[in-house]
């Protein structure tokens, strides 16, 4: 049986994971610190390298000022914002946790937004791009979004 393409909000899962950071504080229901280093690989195969900034979370969301976000392929900075109702919005986070990203100048591939929209699997297209994103991540939508292509290169498709 060939497993399915892409994460599965359902079942994640993340055998280890490397965290480290400082200036933690807890006020309340928020939590803030310094996240210098965020490295994991989910059982999809989705790997994060690093992932570091200004944290902030609450009853509200999660805020990550200064984002540093490096996958194998994408080199993403800025600020990313995903609020919510409650915590129960985040069992359906792609249809239920609006997202506000401001993107400073990045590198983006769409081999990693394919985790997220497998329909994507086998597209290598790296852009440049900056500007606002917003919505859902079944929804999204972007203002002021500047890209320029770097290079196009499409794998052959792999069988279901």
């Amino acid at each position: 049986m060939i497993e399915p393409f892409g994460v599965d909000f359902d079942h994640i899962g993340i055998p280890d994971a490397i965290i480290a950071g400082h200036s933690l504080r807890v006020v309340g229901d928020s939590i803030t610190a310094l996240m210098e280093q965020f490295s994991l690989t989910e059982r999809s195969g989705l790997r994060i390298d690093q992932l570091g900034g200004q944290v902030a979370v609450s009853g509200k969301g999660i805020i990550i000022e200064e984002l540093d976000l490096r996958t194998p392929v994408s080199s993403i900075g800025g600020r990313l914002a995903m609020t919510a109702e409650s915590w129960r919005s985040f069992n359906d986070f792609t249809t239920e946790v609006p997202l506000r990203f401001d993107l400073k100048p990045s590198r983006l591939n769409f081999s990693d937004i394919a985790w997220f929209a497998p329909q994507l699997k086998g597209i290598d297209f790296p852009i440049a791009v900056s500007g606002k994103v917003r919505g859902t991540i079944a929804e999204l939508w972007g203002r002021e979004l500047r890209s320029v292509s770097v290079s196009i290169v499409h794998s052959p498709a792999q069988p279901n």
